[in-house]
């Protein structure tokens, strides 16, 4: 979900930090190391159709083409605070399905064409938004990734955490995602708006957004879980104006759930703000002990391999495959 209307404030506070840019500017002619947030682009790629190989082929080439070395970094399992947000989404989607059953019994009960014609459209524009991630979809991506010696991490929790933590600690420049609570958890550079098809993207730069809104880094992370994330709902009544006012007044969060005493406040409103405070900005990466994303150069026996199996998963001629494979390894 990320951080409710993050991406609206940020635009009329500080402006500056968003900025219209290219992969191409971005690295500079320069060798650059990217975290990719892959459950986003899993449930992109799958959308209207499954095409996860391709794209995710088509999405390693265009990175490569700009002299970018993308990490892929994979969801583990869920901290129990994020289980509440988990439950939420998949009743949503429960609900679809039930709308879609009714909408088939409507059909087998009527007779009228144009009725059945407009009951099958809303079910098909219901059913486009009904996607599901299997294990063997993950399965295939991470033996494409395998096989072309693209680097991918599994994170203990969420993987936008493992994402901006590899990015506030250098190991790589940037982070690839669409949520804003990337920023929250310390992505020093924050790529939005991309696509496979060219390279226009969308940078959100945290050192500005602090610089400008005049606020540490902790306190930032205070300001977004006020405004609502995946840990913790927004007050009610408290929109992203008041919050900044609170944040930027009081020295604590008790300052000002007692300054907001009137709301009407969780009870344990206090703890849940302190353990989301805690998963956004002390994630340890100790576990992955010491770890490269470089990419290794092919060996001849796998070529065949990958030629195989992008033949059969994509639409793309042996030609076509090996002037993307020219891509990948060309910097290299």
């Amino acid at each position: 979900m990320g951080i409710k209307n993050l991406t609206s404030f940020l635009n009329e506070f500080c402006p500056e930090a968003i900025q219209q840019t290219t992969l191409t500017e971005l690295s500079d002619g320069n060798k650059k190391y990217a975290a990719v947030d892959v459950s986003i682009f899993l449930y992109r790629y799958k959308y209207k159709g499954n095409k996860l190989i391709p794209k995710f082929f088509e999405q390693i080439n265009r990175l490569r083409i700009n002299n970018i070395i993308p990490v892929y970094i994979f969801d583990g399992v869920p901290t129990k605070e994020k289980q509440e947000e988990i439950q939420y989404r998949k009743s949503k989607l429960i609900n679809k399905q039930n709308k879609i059953d009714s909408l088939n019994q409507e059909i087998n009960n009527t007779s009228d064409i144009n009725k059945i014609n407009e009951l099958k459209s809303i079910i098909t524009n219901l059913d486009n938004k009904i996607i599901s991630v299997t294990k063997d979809d993950i399965f295939q991506v991470k033996y494409m990734f395998d096989l072309l010696n693209i680097k991918y991490l599994q994170a203990k929790g969420e993987a936008d955490l493992l994402c901006s933590k590899l990015c506030s600690t250098g190991v790589v420049d940037f982070v690839i995602s669409e949520d804003m609570d990337l920023l929250t958890s310390g992505s020093k550079i924050l790529i939005r708006d991309f696509n496979i098809y060219n390279n226009k993207i969308s940078t959100y730069n945290l050192e500005v957004i602090l610089n400008k809104l005049n606020l540490h880094y902790e306190k930032f992370v205070e300001l977004c879980i006020m405004l609502g994330c995946d840990y913790l709902k927004r007050i009610n009544g408290v929109g992203p104006k008041k919050s900044y006012k609170c944040i930027t007044k009081n020295n604590s969060i008790e300052t000002i759930l007692e300054e907001l005493k009137d709301k009407n406040i969780e009870a344990d409103y206090l703890v849940k703000f302190n353990r989301a405070k805690e998963i956004f900005m002390d994630y340890n990466i100790d576990y992955l002990g010491d770890y490269s994303i470089k990419i290794d150069k092919l060996f001849d026996n796998q070529l065949d391999n990958i030629k195989t199996f992008l033949m059969k998963y994509t639409k793309l001629s042996e030609k076509q495959i090996m002037n993307r494979i020219k891509n990948i390894y060309k910097y290299i």
